[in-house]
């Protein structure tokens, strides 16, 4: 009988075609980039956060003045009030005489 035929040698992978310096430059300058563009990315986000958080301090600031602003003119429309009472009173006694 004869011999089976030997086996086919593997066939070698395709060696990686040498890249062109160019392309290993530019690939390095794109990995920086995209590094550099997430970092920008990641420091917007904090960015807004603290804005957020400014303005959030922010109108509770102006709540408190207004409120506090408020119980002023309340406090200054009564003494308003008491001092022309008072004056009302005053000038009651001027012109209907005290008896004095």
């Amino acid at each position: 009988m004869a011999e089976p035929p030997p086996p086919p040698a593997p066939a070698l992978a395709p060696a990686t075609p040498p890249r062109l310096s160019g392309f290993g430059q530019l690939d390095a300058r794109i990995k920086e980039l995209t590094s550099s563009q997430g970092e920008l990315l990641d420091r917007i986000q904090k960015l807004k956060l603290e804005v957020q958080n400014w303005r959030s301090n922010l109108e509770t600031q102006v709540k408190t003045s207004q409120n506090e602003l408020l119980e002023l003119k309340k406090g200054l429309n009564s003494e308003v009030e008491l001092l022309k009472s008072v004056s009302l009173s005053l000038s009651c006694r001027t012109t209907h005489g005290s008896g004095i």
